[in-house]
């Protein structure tokens, strides 16, 4: 019910927050898109800048197939990475990844059961001149997948993990198959409002964030907003954002 999906602030008018966690907007910057920031886009674009702390020129795949999973593109095309693979398993269009970013995207065959078997692991090195990714962003994804992923993370690159689920994983460590790489946890991809949303915003009031790939703007009375609770809006692979007139 409601309850469950609309948390802080709910339907008041008015809300008491922390001024830790207020900021003015900046021009050009729709409130549909500002919505985003303070979670969804948030913690995509934070898990890629903050936990797998990419710089210009490396490479990453990104695993997942939500919101988040396109901040997460986006915010890797931004930095400048010299490769983005996408794993896309039906959340969104493969195009969107595309439009984001990605330089590579594995859907169908190869994305679809790719965090069950081989598939992503070969098509993320054959995407990586067969070196596996510097870094393997893996967004709600189930433990029994991390093995895999794991494999698909070149020597020496990171694992980095948000929002897992399924319980517990069993990570190779053995000089052949672990070989210095590193497993980060990032709950929330590491983020904090009040310094990451100083980059974030003035990138979404520039546009180069693509918040339209992002963002489902919806409208209405409060029947039309009820009603929406529960759709699969995910088929688009979009935040809805619902904005009363």
């Amino acid at each position: 019910g409601p309850r469950r999906h609309l948390g802080i602030g709910g339907f008041a008018e008015e809300v008491i927050v922390d001024a830790g966690r207020v900021m003015s907007l900046l021009d050009g910057l729709s409130s549909a898109h500002a919505a985003t920031l303070g979670c969804t886009v948030l913690h995509g674009a934070g898990t890629v800048r903050n936990a797998a702390r990419l710089v210009p020129g490396e490479r990453v795949a990104v695993i997942g197939s939500d919101p988040s999973s396109l901040a997460a593109i986006r915010t890797a095309s931004i930095i400048g990475a010299r490769t983005v693979v996408a794993v896309v398993d039906g959340g969104f269009d493969p195009q969107v990844a595309t439009a984001m970013g990605a330089t590579h995207v594995l859907a169908g065959a190869t994305g679809a059961n790719a965090t069950t078997g081989h598939g992503v692991v070969d098509a993320v090195r054959d995407a990586t001149e067969g070196l596996g990714a510097d870094a393997v962003v893996a967004i709600g994804r189930h433990a029994s997948s991390l093995a895999r992923l794991w494999h698909a993370t070149r020597p020496g690159g990171l694992l980095v993990v948000t929002d897992s689920h399924g319980g517990a994983a069993t990570l190779p460590l053995d000089a052949e198959d672990g070989a210095g790489r590193t497993l980060v946890s990032a709950p929330a991809g590491l983020t904090d409002h009040g310094r990451d949303l100083t980059w974030l915003v003035p990138l979404a009031a520039q546009g180069r964030l693509e918040l339209d790939n992002v963002v489902q703007e919806r409208s209405g009375g409060l029947e039309a907003l009820l009603a929406s609770l529960g759709e699969p809006a995910a088929a688009t692979g979009q935040q809805v954002v619902h904005s009363f007139a």
